[in-house]
């Protein structure tokens, strides 16, 4: 019972609008769910009824996801995926729902899309010496410490 932080199951916190989610904020790959009518009664009309409704207002739900018992909770991004249908009238795409696993603060980068990042000469002189020095036989030459010394 020490190990258990909350029940396992998901928990809906809220939701917000699709075009806020971002790529770079998915960092593990997602869960597909569909509802399990014999596991939970109702959970297919519950199931069609949220699905359709993000769908329709373009929206994910904020979800705290906690996937087995004694388990740490996720803060996760429910995602309403559109069945596709191809032209022979099969299903190449299920509904459903992915479950995106979202970052806290320490999994955020400084990633900024379309912004290119350049380096002064020093630091280029510099990491040209981390390399030349790295390369070198450490047992011989010092390695790293020969250039923390220089």
């Amino acid at each position: 019972d020490l190990k258990k932080v909350t029940e396992k199951g998901i928990l809906l916190l809220g939701f917000k609008p699709r075009s806020e989610l971002q790529m770079h904020h998915n960092i593990r790959g997602p869960y597909f769910l569909y509802p399990d009518e014999d596991g939970v009664q109702g959970s297919t009309a519950a199931f069609a009824a949220l699905h359709a409704a993000m769908l329709k207002q373009q929206k994910y739900a904020v979800v705290r996801f906690t996937p087995r018992a004694a388990t740490i909770p996720y803060l996760c991004a429910l995602v309403a995926q559109e069945e596709v249908i191809d032209e022979d009238g099969e299903q190449s795409v299920p509904p459903g729902m992915n479950v995106i696993y979202l970052p806290y603060q320490d999994d955020i980068r400084n990633f900024r899309p379309g912004v290119e990042v350049t380096a002064d000469e020093g630091a280029v002189a510099a990491a040209r010496k981390v390399i030349v020095c790295s390369s070198l036989d450490t047992a011989t030459s010092g390695g790293f410490f020969k250039l923390a010394q220089t």
